[in-house]
């Protein structure tokens, strides 16, 4: 999925379904973290649990929609980010730059 500010992209990072543990027990769930686009497999014959993935680019996305809206300066908040925080940061992101941190 990619950002591109339509409520659709905002409404794919709900996951109510998960708030209550009950639905878990019942059901089950996996869920993943990547960098970009990741399609989990599943070695299973019956239905798959609920799948739950951040992508951590759609995220920075979403991120980098909130500060332009706002007009928030990414500089502000990022200085102040040690030096293993902003290699994190910048790690793959297509949304923010080293001039961010600056």
């Amino acid at each position: 999925m990619r950002l591109d500010g339509s409520p659709g992209a905002v409404a794919a990072l709900k996951v109510e379904h998960i708030r209550y543990p009950d639905n878990l027990v019942v059901e089950g769930m996996y869920a993943t973290i990547s960098f970009d686009t990741f399609v989990p497999y599943l070695d299973t014959t019956d239905a798959p649990p609920p799948g739950y993935h951040i992508d951590v680019q759609t995220l920075g996305e979403l991120v980098g929609v909130l500060f332009r809206t706002k007009n928030f300066n990414p500089s502000y908040f990022f200085t102040r980010l040690g030096p293993e925080a902003k290699a994190a940061l910048l790690h793959q992101n297509l949304t923010f730059s080293a001039s961010d941190c600056s």
